[in-house]
């Protein structure tokens, strides 16, 4: 989402009752993506309330397919730095991974890893990190996710220059 404040009051029409109620889409999508809207603008506390939003309605109506996205983009709130919850990111991020695995939601699944491993390297568990790359870069490979898998691949370098450069140290 290249401006998403250009977004936000679209979005936050389409968040209204009245118009979800007539949308042919689960109420989930569009709260989700209105998370992730204040999350791109640095709205981290909007973000946290609207995603538990949709992860709510996830828990009372099941829309799995939304929300394993729901809980991709609540790991990704969670995982930021000035975040109350980032502890909680790791438990949230494999959640969203299992669902899309059992949902074979492949492109969630590698947008899964990769978040996560970024969010390892930045803790500093760069085994896991690594892991969680290589993860992403098979999926984006196997998918044909071109634009995607040179992101995982540069993560994956500097967790591999990081790591020698330790070494050698």
């Amino acid at each position: 989402m290249e401006r998403p404040e250009d977004a936000l009051p679209i979005l936050k029409d389409a968040v209204d009752s009245q118009i979800l109620k007539a949308s042919i889409f689960p109420s989930i999508y569009p709260i989700t993506v209105l998370a992730e809207t204040y999350r791109l603008m640095g709205h981290t506390d909007k973000a946290r309330q609207t995603a538990e939003e949709a992860l709510q309605i996830f828990r009372q109506t099941g829309e799995r397919c939304f929300g394993a996205w729901a809980l991709y983009e609540m790991a990704i709130i969670q995982s930021e730095n000035n975040s109350k919850q980032i502890e909680e990111a790791p438990h949230t991020y494999q959640l969203a991974i299992d669902l899309a695995e059992e949902l074979n939601m492949k492109p969630l699944q590698a947008h899964c890893h990769l978040k996560f491993g970024q969010h390892c390297a930045k803790i500093e568990k760069t085994d896991l990190a690594r892991s969680e790359f290589l993860n992403a870069i098979e999926l984006y490979r196997s998918l044909g996710m071109a634009y995607w898998l040179p992101m995982a691949e540069a993560r994956l370098s500097e967790i591999d220059v990081k790591t020698s450069t330790f070494t050698e140290s």
